[in-house]
């Protein structure tokens, strides 16, 4: 699906936003950010900071292909390739793609979830209270146990079944209040090993604004914040 480039990638620069490099062939993946957009002798560039390894990797190549992907305020994936890339100081450049692939898909980052997070939610006159596994802007997962008295009952859910006025409770989170979610859906409901436990995948559904705003940011934060970590380690 093609797309106005030169808007997107100004964008990408104003936001920050985390892009995925790969290299075809390659063991070899890290996140970039666009750090400028301009023109070369009438050629648009796209320049980005230079990850760890890249010179190097580049440096042994014939065949040059890169692989980018990033996931759009429409919090849907999009990629792009370049076969071509100049690198210069703790940069490198490459030419302005014609145009996006929309990955129809989605394709929010995904959270491994923090000690101690948990979602809740009531259910008739009980309060389901459920360690979080992991979490993106469009749903969560986490682990349900249903025991009475020692013993093991069904899940209370089923799949295709809507909640409504589910909370997550994140302690990284500075905000006080938790973020709630309306009305989600239940796509999952897992039998563990464990008698009595569950694993659940919750698709949200209706979010206010503020509170959507709210969860982004946190996972931007922890994202770049693992990116931070991962770049510290090489």
């Amino acid at each position: 699906m093609a797309v106005a480039p030169l808007d997107t990638f100004e964008r990408l620069k104003l936001k920050e936003t985390l892009i995925r490099l790969r290299i075809p062939g390659r063991a070899y993946e890290h996140l970039v950010v666009v750090s400028t957009v301009h023109t070369d002798r009438a050629i648009p560039l796209v320049v980005m900071d230079c990850p760890e390894g890249l010179t190097e990797v580049l440096a042994t190549m014939n065949d040059l292909q890169l692989d980018f992907e990033f996931t759009g305020e429409d919090e849907m994936g999009y990629r792009f390739s370049a076969s071509d890339a100049r690198l210069q100081d703790n940069t490198f450049a490459i030419a302005l793609p014609a145009e996006l692939e929309r990955v129809q898909r989605r394709s929010d980052f995904r959270l491994t979830a923090p000690l101690g997070a948990v979602f809740y939610f009531t259910l008739g006159d009980q309060r389901k209270r459920i360690k979080m596994l992991d979490l993106s802007a469009s749903g969560v997962s986490g682990i349900l146990i249903s025991i009475q008295n020692g013993t093991p009952l069904p899940p209370p859910l089923e799949i295709g079944q809507t909640i409504f006025n589910l909370k997550l409770e994140l302690p990284e989170k500075r905000a006080t209040r938790p973020i709630l979610i309306r009305e989600c859906t239940i796509l999952r409901v897992e039998n563990l090993p464990q008698r009595g436990r569950y694993r659940l995948a919750v698709a949200f559904s209706s979010v206010d604004q503020d509170h959507l705003d709210e969860l982004k940011k946190y996972l931007y934060d922890q994202q770049r914040h693992m990116l931070k970590i991962r770049q510290q380690r090489q």
